[in-house]
């Protein structure tokens, strides 16, 4: 695991517990002005947009996402950390809950929800 591998593993792994203990903010914040940094510095940056802006244009131009959309779309696998990730950003996100009209299967849609904080 190279480098920034690593920070954006533990960005992740601080970005979970710290729903459940809140002393993880503090690292979680900060390991993700690290990834940020990276990703805004890195071959990202010369490639393309970033997972969390793919899924905030994709939420502007359609109004919403569900994870599926963003796991086949966009080939995010952590869904949920790049929720957190963009309401750490000050993004306003919505989550309904919506029954498929063909597979009768729950899903969450996820929505802007006003301005940035």
């Amino acid at each position: 695991m190279s480098g920034h591998d690593l920070v954006f593993h533990m960005a992740d792994t601080a970005c979970v517990r710290s729903y459940s203990n809140k002393d993880w903010e503090a690292i979680h914040k900060h390991l993700l002005s690290l990834c940020q940094k990276l990703e805004n510095n890195g071959w990202k940056k010369r490639n393309g947009m970033t997972q969390v802006q793919k899924i905030l244009t994709h939420m502007q131009k359609n109004g919403s996402i569900s994870k599926r959309e963003a796991e086949i779309d966009y080939h995010i696998q952590n869904f949920a950390a790049r929720m957190a990730d963009l309401r750490a950003a000050g993004h306003r996100i919505v989550r309904t809950s919506k029954v498929h009209p063909t597979t009768g299967q729950k899903y969450s849609r996820y929505y802007l929800a006003g301005k940035k904080r």
